[in-house]
């Protein structure tokens, strides 16, 4: 199903730092194919409890638009570059041949390679219908990929109800979450349940219906050319126009404001993540950072889940910037002593 070629991924994949663009003020992941699907397998058999957005334009200017909404995809441990301007915006930011990372071809992706490894998955979301239909898709594509399958109630669970289905979704051993609710109550509920489901979560919005077959899926030539958005609003036009009238206008706007100042304060944003730079033993509301003096334009910050993040601002940038300034936020986190306070911020000298 994927259109993408996938080479095999190693089972211990090199940790490495996580390197993000600004869309539109949300965090995005600047990755290939094989850097998200290793990282994503990495989790999955930890059986790690984060989350994944996988963001196209809806969604970017949902963020933009709503607060707690931006600060839930701002929150993810990986945010997908799903449509093409999403993707556009991040080559215009120096991360060349940035390809489209969206939710069906990546839910296909991981099928295929959580079959291979005896990694369980779980889908949740969608009507009872689609579900039966997707669970006969997979098990002809995918005979011994271990799968369970729930349709929560179009409603609000009542704490006893939600907290059944997360005992469920644990007892069933699964690596990966595949959650369909659709946009913005996946995302709310992967960050509500973060640390309470121990998989990884990954929001993949219509992606039950196109496998599915209840939704046809657009053409491939229009996929490849960023008109998916048009496939799904002539086969619904009742329910998206309004969608995608209001979203790809404020797309645009937001997308060449966003360029436009770039183009007078360049250096480029860059969004660095470093994992394994923490320090598990250091009192809570401690790191170790001293980024005013080993790392001009970098911010380090506590996040609840234990990661240090490094932050830089600006616009457009080289490759070589993004290693320069990695760099930088690596030695910034490991020499710098402990403090109080949850963050630093550090400006440019």
């Amino acid at each position: 199903m994927s259109t993408t070629p996938i080479a095999p991924i190693s089972r211990h994949p090199a940790r490495s730092a996580r390197v993000c663009g600004q869309v539109l003020g949300a965090r995005i992941d600047a990755m290939s194919w094989n850097t998200a699907l290793a990282r994503l397998l990495g989790w999955a058999r930890e059986r790690e409890s984060r989350y994944v957005a996988i963001c196209n334009a809806h969604v970017v200017v949902s963020a933009s638009l709503d607060a707690d909404y931006g600060s839930v995809i701002h929150g993810a441990d990986m945010a997908t570059p799903d449509g093409t301007p999403v993707a556009w915006m991040l080559r215009r930011q120096g991360h060349a041949d940035q390809p489209r990372i969206n939710g069906p071809d990546l839910m296909w992706a991981l099928c295929e390679r959580c079959a291979h490894e005896g990694v369980p998955i779980y889908c949740y979301g969608s009507m009872p219908d689609t579900l039966v239909l997707l669970e006969q898709r997979l098990r002809a594509a995918f005979p011994t990929l271990q799968m369970s399958m729930e349709s929560p109630p179009y409603r609000t669970l009542t704490p006893q109800e939600d907290e059944a289905a997360v005992q469920r979704i644990n007892a069933s051993g699964a690596g990966i979450v595949f959650v369909a609710l659709g946009c913005p109550k996946q995302e709310r509920w992967m960050a509500e349940h973060r640390g309470r489901v121990q998989a990884v979560t990954v929001g993949v919005g219509a992606a039950f219906d196109f496998h599915a077959g209840t939704i046809a899926r657009a053409p491939l030539w229009m996929q490849n050319n960023g008109l998916e958005w048009l496939h799904r609003l002539v086969s619904e036009p009742r329910r998206l126009w309004k969608r995608y009238l209001v979203t790809n206008t404020l797309f645009i706007v937001g997308a060449v404001r966003q360029l436009l100042s770039v183009k007078q304060n360049s250096p480029a944003f860059i969004n660095t993540v470093i994992d394994e730079h923490f320090d598990p033993e250091a009192e809570p509301g401690k790191l170790r950072r001293d980024a005013a003096v080993a790392a001009p334009e970098i911010s380090v910050v506590h996040r609840p889940h234990a990661h240090a993040h490094a932050r830089g601002t600006g616009g457009v940038v080289h490759a070589a910037k993004v290693g320069q300034a990695t760099d930088l936020a690596v030695q910034a986190v490991q020499a710098a002593p402990h403090t109080d306070d949850r963050r630093t911020e550090a400006r440019a000298a």
